[in-house]
């Protein structure tokens, strides 16, 4: 089944310059690669399952890696906020550890951060030691040498072997901002997309409501369907910020209506909408982003958060030591444009991408190309400078189009502070290179 307009989100999440780091902690459409950080190599692949294996019906979930402790040895040549954001991150993850951002040699995120993996300069006695302070039990130890330990009310599990930590959670978003606390406005430091049409779990994005957005009396005059793939009893929670008065619906995969939100009386002098909803199916779902006033137009910001998902945590933990022990298929084994991804972003600092079904027209200022399979991007830190690489990857070869990639580049924000960009084809995939001060990447 192909991607259709209404299913793809036309701004980036995953940014470079201002804002880009933060895309990227929600694992953002655009993946980004760079060449090759401390040892470059591609060592997230080594730990990606395949689609389906702990969300039941998934063809296709995003990544994100980091290399914690090359990034903190450049730690002086970041901005201040954006530093603290790619540490605090990580450090919440493997809170529970006391494992600190700096002792971490690999950091790699699955499947909106259901799994994460650490690994670095740490001993498995100590990481054992500190969970049974923190009231972790041990269940079973795997053949591979794993101990794993689980927490229930936490929600969280951990798989400990010497110098690596696997962790499964069922909260997912649980190191995300909000907690029901919702500012009015939009932020005013992240791009607005035209036709926004996407978004993903932990992501916030900003759009725009107006005269050129589809219009149904059903929701409420003109408005903007934004999907999003979710999981049977995932609950999640859709905020939707504005200085107008915004309205929240959310569509079923067969087209119902289940929730809606006007107005959020939690937070006083607001008219922003927020509602939380548990998912009954897995599937594609649609958020409706639209307005108290039929004519309104306006500019908004979006987010969504995956507040629990019915993870079965200990298999969940055993099929990510599974594969990456060879004992079990690979991400890039049984999907196809995964191992031309891989291939194409190679290793990186900071590494995030995603493979989906067949985009089906074009939308070049929003990163997106009739045909496109895959994407990503990889970021390389060498003290004050940074090396960018963006793979845009095709059904066939003859689909590439450098027109629409110079203009992705030329149009959209997220290369503003990019130089010396050049643009490659090789085979089915469109190659972006170009540097960028590494105090431009934020948190």
């Amino acid at each position: 089944m192909k991607e259709s307009r209404r299913q793809f989100l036309k701004t980036s999440a995953g940014l470079v310059g201002t804002g880009a780091v933060t895309a990227m902690a929600g694992c953002s459409q655009v993946p980004v690669i760079g060449g090759g950080g401390s040892g470059g190599n591609d060592f997230y692949r080594n730990w990606m399952y395949e689609p389906g294996e702990v969300v039941d019906d998934k063809e296709h979930y995003r990544f994100r890696a980091l290399q914690p402790s090359a990034i903190a040895e450049n730690e002086d040549s970041f901005d201040d906020d954006g530093y603290d954001a790619l540490e605090s991150q990580v450090e919440r993850q493997f809170e529970a550890t006391d494992v600190d951002f700096e002792d971490i040699d690999r950091y790699t995120a699955l499947d909106s951060r259901r799994v994460t993996i650490a690994e670095g300069s740490f001993t498995a006695e100590d990481v054992q030691d500190e969970l049974e302070d923190e009231e972790f039990e041990e269940e079973t130890e795997t053949d591979s040498g794993y101990t794993v330990y689980l927490n229930g009310s936490r929600g969280v599990a951990f798989g400990v072997s010497e110098g690596i930590i696997v962790r499964a959670s069922s909260a997912p978003s649980d190191d995300a901002d909000g907690e029901g606390e919702i500012e009015s406005g939009p932020r005013p430091d992240m791009p607005v997309a035209a036709d926004l049409r996407s978004i993903g779990y932990g992501e916030v994005v900003r759009g725009r409501l107006d005269e050129g957005d589809p219009e149904s009396t059903d929701y409420y005059g003109n408005y903007e369907p934004v999907t999003f793939s979710g999981g049977a009893g995932d609950e999640i929670e859709i905020t939707m910020r504005s200085e107008d008065d915004p309205r929240l619906m959310l569509v079923d995969p067969d087209g119902s209506v289940v929730a809606e939100n006007d107005d959020d009386y939690d937070v006083e002098g607001t008219y922003n909408s927020q509602l939380t909803h548990t998912l009954d199916s897995s599937g594609e779902y649609t958020i409706v982003a639209t307005s108290y006033s039929r004519s309104a137009t306006f500019e908004y910001t979006l987010e969504l958060r995956l507040l629990y998902s019915p993870v079965e945590l200990v298999d969940a933990v055993e099929t990510a030591i599974g594969t990456q022990s060879d004992e079990t298929d690979r991400y890039d084994d049984e999907v196809d444009p995964a191992s031309t991804l891989f291939d194409g972003l190679g290793g990186g600092d900071i590494v995030h991408g995603r493979t989906l079904e067949a985009a089906e027209d074009d939308a070049p200022e929003g990163g997106r190309f009739d045909h496109m399979v895959g994407r990503g991007t990889a970021i390389s830190i060498d003290g004050d400078t940074s090396e960018l690489r963006t793979v845009v990857v095709y059904e066939e070869a003859d689909d590439f189009d450098e027109g629409n990639i110079e203009d992705w580049t030329e149009e959209g924000s997220q290369f503003d502070d990019v130089d010396d960009i050049d643009i490659s084809q090789n085979e089915n995939t469109a190659v972006i290179t170009g540097t960028i001060d590494t105090d431009d990447l934020s948190g």
